[in-house]
């Protein structure tokens, strides 16, 4: 957990440096501290190929998120024989909103999110 934390720190202090350095920034409120949790650029990308925000969104935190649910119900396969009904309902919820995401990705960038808010910590 306080390895996940850091690299959060990590990137957000990378990305919050260079839209400052590159002169990248939008809609700055001049608290630095402000800035840097809501953000200074609206759409961060790595080489012009990769759009942070859209990875960090949508393609990364919901199938990891699946992962997890799948992950809880083999380990009470494991200790008991058989998961839970909640951690079943939880793993069927999930699949279904990760495979939404990623048959509505192409959609996502007309959300609100994508088109208006700062990728911040």
């Amino acid at each position: 957990m306080s390895v996940a934390i850091l690299s959060g720190f990590l990137c957000s202090i990378i990305a919050f440096v260079s839209a400052k350095f590159r002169k990248d920034s939008l809609r700055m409120t001049g608290n630095p501290v402000v800035d840097f949790f809501l953000g200074s650029e609206l759409n961060p990308r790595l080489f012009g190929i990769l759009d942070f925000k859209m990875f960090l969104e949508v393609r990364i935190p919901w199938f990891i998120l699946f992962f997890l649910s799948l992950g809880t119900c083999l380990k009470q396969y494991e200790l008991y024989g058989k998961p839970s009904m909640e951690a079943v309902f939880l793993l069927f919820a999930h699949y279904l909103y990760a495979g939404a995401c990623a048959k509505g990705e192409h959609l996502i960038i007309t959300t609100w999110d994508m088109y208006y808010e700062k990728l911040g910590f």
